[in-house]
């Protein structure tokens, strides 16, 4: 499947609408998928600076994504193909990267709620050890 970033504005500080925004993407995405329409939630980044959010989806059409966006109530001003990468940490010195490539979030489970809000900047903060990492990959 490809991917695809929804760009949409939050005051900087409103960071309950970026949590609650995040939270009804993920929802809107497994109810498509419920229906038939396979879309995945990946995860979101909010830049308080910028007043700038983005939801990382895949999905196999801009179309079923700007559907999960319009049911999450998501006030998205764009939806475009993106290319990301697997998120790489060190799992510990001298043992050379963990890379967390597994994404089926039916099979890996996050260690903590802060994992579904903030990708891959909290899982290089919370790793400790390569199944750490394993287990917090979304």
């Amino acid at each position: 499947m490809t991917q695809f970033l929804v760009e949409l504005y939050v005051a900087r500080t409103d960071l309950a609408a970026f949590d609650h925004g995040a939270e009804r993407a993920r929802l809107s995405a497994e109810e498509l998928t419920r229906q038939g329409t396979p879309v995945r939630y990946l995860h979101s980044i909010f830049v308080p600076e910028d007043e700038t959010c983005f939801h990382l989806y895949e999905a196999a059409s801009a179309e079923s994504v700007r559907e999960a966006a319009r049911r999450a109530a998501l006030p998205c001003e764009r939806v475009r193909e993106a290319v990301s990468e697997a998120p790489r940490v060190r799992a510990r010195p001298g043992e050379g990267d963990a890379t967390c490539d597994e994404h089926d979030s039916g099979s890996v489970k996050p260690l903590t709620e802060g994992m579904l809000r903030t990708g891959p900047t909290r899982l290089v903060r919370a790793a400790k050890d390569r199944s750490a990492v394993r287990e917090e990959c979304l």
